[in-house]
């Protein structure tokens, strides 16, 4: 039955009429959910097809590089951190690949379509935007696996720690990529120079390794860079990802996950509703 035939009706009450009007726009919006996730897994094959042949070189250095990292931060000119520091380094560590992947990885992808045109295919076929940028996104975490892995393995063989290894990491994990999304695909889709994105994207990560309170506290900082801190991302990931390392939820680590949350979803609207995607 439709609208039409419902007002039409007098036998029929408003709440007939509300009730379909609710059914139809359940039904709507489970057709775009639907939809949405088509795109994303058509996208993420594509994607993976893509990077299939470097998969074996994109592990080896993703597990030498944050190896090396996790030894020298913990060895460096005789530094013998305790617990809590070795932590920082690890999270640090972990964090330095999200931001790479989350960022870095995106802007550079969007970019490189750009060049060779693939962007402009994308952009003339009816899919979600959202579903696109989150098939970039998991497809370069797949490669990411090792830099996740590799720091927390290194720190329980080098230095005996305790982990505390559960879901909450994973969930923090993903949360900590999605926050940085918006930033990498706003980088990506305005600056048409790959020469600059790859500039910003080097920039960004120095700031965040060595001008953040990732692997140093916080309070150890210039007051200006603590204000930096403060609205990085990266600075509540690598904290949240300290708090599920050692098993220790308070309010600080509910605090950084809601505003991963909050930054997550400022980035999913911002990705599907704000940014105008061209290929010029």
């Amino acid at each position: 039955m439709t609208t039409r035939e419902i007002e039409e009706n007098p036998t029929l009450n408003k709440g007939s009429l509300k009730t379909y009007q609710n059914n139809w726009l359940l039904r709507s919006g489970f057709n775009q959910l639907s939809r949405a996730f088509n795109d994303f897994r058509i996208i993420l094959i594509e994607q993976i097809y893509i990077i299939r042949r470097y998969l074996v070189y994109f592990f080896f250095l993703n597990t030498v590089g944050p190896f090396a990292l996790v030894f020298a931060m913990g060895h460096y000119a005789g530094f013998h951190p305790d617990q809590t520091e070795l932590l920082r380094i690890i999270s640090g560590t972990v964090t330095f690949a999200l931001v790479t992947v989350g960022f870095t990885s995106v802007a550079q992808r969007l970019s490189i379509m750009r060049q060779q045109g693939t962007l402009l295919y994308y952009c003339a076929l009816p899919i979600n935007k959202v579903s696109f940028v989150t098939a970039l996104l998991i497809s370069r975490l797949v490669i990411l696996i090792p830099s996740i892995v590799t720091p927390i393995v290194a720190g329980i063989i080098m230095y005996n720690l305790e982990i505390h290894l559960d879901l909450w990491l994973l969930g923090v994990m993903i949360l900590g990529a999605f926050s940085l999304v918006a930033l990498g695909t706003t980088l990506g889709v305005l600056v048409k120079s790959y020469e600059l994105i790859s500039l910003v994207c080097n920039a960004f990560i120095v700031v965040m390794a060595l001008a953040s309170p990732n692997f140093i506290p916080n309070y150890l900082l210039p007051l200006p860079l603590q204000v930096l801190g403060w609205v990085l991302p990266s600075t509540y990931t690598s904290d949240a990802i300290s708090h599920c390392l050692a098993g220790t939820y308070d309010r600080v680590s509910y605090f950084d996950v809601l505003v991963l949350s909050v930054m997550a979803l400022v980035g999913i609207v911002i990705t599907g509703k704000f940014l105008k995607w061209s290929a010029d």
